[in-house]
């Protein structure tokens, strides 16, 4: 017997309260209609009274106006009475009906119903946030949200391989978090865009940054701002360069220029990491709503937004979450970014990795009856074909159904109501081997327009600003963007807040690859000459970023003539230097080198001064990384190649500070004392206590009369000599404190000497401190 729910769901819809009443002539049509379909039920056994009763009996209760579903289940069974058990509609046990009529009590909607064609016809194939069947997976996703916002930030990771779904997942996700009246900001990493400083980030929190605009008014709005402020005060100037929106937000944000010495380097990773942990502590404490950041593509993190990170998840905010997604096949133990995960696992921060892998034969059997609205042992045969082919990788099987729809092979049938397809053909036929293929097949097919539009906006990577298309647009005298809208349609494209993003990655990947090889180098080179003066005519960090990154795909063999080298050299130095600005020394450093390498033959002759800039910036920007190895080669170059002991000050600073960081106190102590000789300011080696005697009272002498506002207002020092002088005596100051504490109160005598003589320097206040102890 049918489950008893099922005729009280049948009398409850509203199409079977009436019974129409048909002509002869109306049933010769629907039978016409149908004749296909008639022959198609016969089997090689059936007697022709059989057949007629079937047919008859199927149209007479459309006809009575039962959904196609009932027609259908009790057309197969009466098939069975006579003996066809061919195809995949027939019946061949009772608990196969049992499991048909469940369906129709269940979901209703997509297995009882009639499917809604003229909406179908328009829509195509339809993608439910359920289709990929991951409940158990978004329920520890929203476990983990649970508890962040209620007691400490966690970190949750979904990971699996290229095309498993991740982005969906994080995605639905994201939709109930948003349910929940919670906040989900994105970003996403991009493999080409490495060079970009912090660009996930930045894109995630000026997303939070508009929020704040459009609710200026609003009393939680404006506390934010106020706490905002307070809370970054002066240096919020150094968090716009990261954060460019909040700039439309903050009310203070003059701008201190560092000046990029070594102290500096080493101090503005740590100030960048407090402006931030300040940043999220006070948005996620006096938000309206919880806040979720999502990070995509973590595989190709950035050193520095990694370290970023880490520093947030140490700190453990309430109403904080963080969740990311990353390829399994690309992330190993000495992954940045896997050592970050191991990092705060030793801080006992939660952390939940989410696996997702591809489908099972049963599972793509279930995705696809849900997608066609029929039951999975009708699709099974199909089902069967298609796993065959993606071996259950979501991404693949989807592309590959709408690959089928698009090409009539899976198709709509007005007389059956239903989704149909050709199966023996679809065997027949020779499908993509895997989704680049798949991708490729479908791009090819589009307008040539439309390839050539995909192919530029893939030189950029994952996504660009509309102002990037824009640009090339008037560039190139041809429209991109009329033509992007066209892959928009087809669901290649996606435009959200200002850029157009391909809907996955592996199409950009697909559409790069479509590009020869010969033409990369010149394509990349044309959009990075087409933007880089753009961007220094507007002063648009994140445009000069994309346009050197772009020249530097090409390379410096592209360049023959030593004027174009050179030219592209600088353009790298002016990228490195913003980056420097943003305290990403990672992305400054490779900026730098890049330049380095474009440098032409004799350089240090011809290019003396671009050549000493670049070797001196990236030799500061190796000691803040770390990069120990790199930094003794260019310090090597520096102090062979320069043309005076002033133009070596800087590389000296650098190999001293490196010294301390290798524990080498005594020989780092030893070279400052030698070039401070040399800068004609003498520390004893082994002084006495006359020695120190002495350096007191000529100390006391110059300070006698000064009041703490003279000294507050005292003249700069402006002599680059002295200059140089008070900057390596302020780095032995905290290392004889270490190594040797009796030359301490010498170093800092003679800082107070060189500042009441020379003028004042910030780097001389704990010099005071001590001689007024004294």
């Amino acid at each position: 017997m049918p489950p008893p729910g099922l005729f009280a769901l049948m009398s409850s819809d509203r199409a079977f309260i009436s019974l129409p009443t048909i002509t002869l002539t109306e049933k010769e049509n629907n039978d016409e209609a149908s004749k296909s379909d008639s022959k198609r039920r016969q089997g090689p056994s059936r007697s022709t009274n059989g057949v007629g009763l079937c047919h008859l009996s199927y149209e007479y209760l459309k006809l009575m106006g039962l959904p196609g579903s009932i027609c259908s289940l009790i057309f197969n069974m009466l098939d069975s009475i006579y003996g066809d058990f061919s195809g995949n509609d027939c019946y061949t046990k009772m608990a196969d009906v049992t499991s048909d009529l469940q369906l129709m009590i269940d979901k209703p909607d997509k297995f009882l119903r009639n499917l809604d064609l003229e909406k179908l016809s328009l829509s195509g194939l339809e993608w439910t946030e359920t289709l990929f069947l991951r409940d158990d997976e978004l329920a520890s996703i929203q476990s983990c949200y649970r508890r962040s916002i209620a007691e400490s930030c966690e970190l949750a990771i979904i990971k699996g391989e290229s095309g498993t779904g991740k982005s969906w997942l994080a995605q639905r996700a994201g939709r109930f978090i948003l349910a929940q009246g919670g906040m989900f900001l994105t970003g996403k990493f991009d493999q080409m865009k490495q060079v970009t400083p912090f660009s996930a980030l930045a894109s995630a929190f000026d997303q939070y940054c508009d929020v704040l605009i459009t609710e200026k008014g609003s009393e939680w709005a404006k506390q934010i701002v106020n706490k905002l402020n307070v809370a970054l005060g002066r240096d919020s100037y150094q968090l716009i360069k990261m954060i460019p929106k909040l700039n439309q937000i903050l009310s203070d944000k003059t701008a201190f220029e560092d000046s990029l010495s070594e102290q500096n380097c080493a101090n503005a990773i740590h100030r960048l990491h407090y402006l931030l942990c300040e940043f999220v502590d006070v948005i996620s404490t006096f938000s309206v709503a919880p806040l979720t950041l999502f990070l995509d593509d973590l595989q190709w993190a950035d050193a520095a937004s990694i370290s970023v990170l880490n520093q947030l998840l140490l700190k453990g905010y309430k109403r904080f979450f963080l969740l990311g997604c990353c390829r399994s096949t690309e992330i190993g133990d000495n992954h940045p970014f896997a050592c970050m995960i191991e990092n705060v696992r030793q801080f006992r921060t939660k952390i939940t990795i989410v696996k997702i892998y591809c489908m099972e034969r049963d599972s793509l059997n279930l995705m696809m009856s849900d997608m066609l609205c029929l039951p999975p042992r009708v699709v099974r045969s199909l089902s069967d074909t298609i796993y065959t082919k993606t071996k259950g990788n979501p991404l693949f099987f989807s592309q590959l159904m709408l690959s089928l729809s698009r090409d009539g092979l899976l198709r709509l049938s007005l007389s059956r109501q239903r989704w149909v397809w050709d199966e023996e053909q679809i065997q027949c036929m020779k499908l993509p081997d895997d989704v680049a293929n798949c991708f490729a097949n479908g791009i090819s097919k589009l307008p040539l327009e439309v390839q050539s539009a995909l192919c530029t906006l893939s030189m950029f990577g994952a996504s660009t600003r509309y102002k990037n298309i824009e640009a090339m647009e008037s560039y190139l005298h041809s429209k991109i963007v009329e033509p992007l809208n066209i892959a928009v349609a087809e669901g290649l494209v996606s435009k959200q807040r200002g850029t157009f993003c391909f809907c996955h990655d592996r199409i950009q990947e697909v559409s790069y690859s479509m590009i020869e090889e010969q033409d990369r180098r010149r394509n990349h080179l044309m959009i990075g000459l087409c933007l880089v003066k753009l961007s220094l005519d507007e002063s648009d960090d994140e445009m000069m970023f994309t346009a050197v990154n772009q020249i530097n795909f090409c390379g410096p063999a592209t360049f023959l003539d030593a004027q174009e080298s050179a030219r592209m050299a600088k353009y790298n130095l002016a990228a490195g230097k913003r980056a420097m600005g943003m305290s990403d020394f990672t992305s400054a450093f490779s900026l730098f080198s890049f330049g380095i390498r474009f440098l032409p033959y004799g350089h240090w002759m011809d290019y003396y001064h671009l050549s000493h800039e670049l070797f001196d910036l990236a030799s500061k920007s190796a000691l803040a990384t770390g990069n120990i190895a790199s930094l003794r080669m260019l310090a090597d170059q520096v102090l062979k190649n320069s043309n005076s002991f002033e133009d070596q000050l800087s590389t000296h600073f650098s190999i001293i500070s490196s010294l301390a960081y290798a524990s080498k106190i005594p020989d780092a102590l030893e070279k400052g004392r030698k070039i401070l000789s040399r800068l004609g300011e003498d520390i004893p080696s082994d002084p006495t206590k006359e020695d120190l005697d002495q350096h007191i009272i000529e100390t006391q002498s110059l300070i006698r009369g000064l009041s703490e506002n003279d000294i507050l207002s005292y003249r700069l020092m402006l002599d680059k000599i002295k200059l140089s002088a008070v900057k390596f005596l302020a780095q032995l100051e905290s290392l004889t404190i270490m190594a040797n504490p009796a030359l301490h109160p010498f170093v800092t005598l003679k800082m107070v000497q060189l500042t009441i003589s020379h003028g004042e320097l910030s780097d001389c206040n704990r010099a005071f401190y001590f001689a007024r102890r004294t």
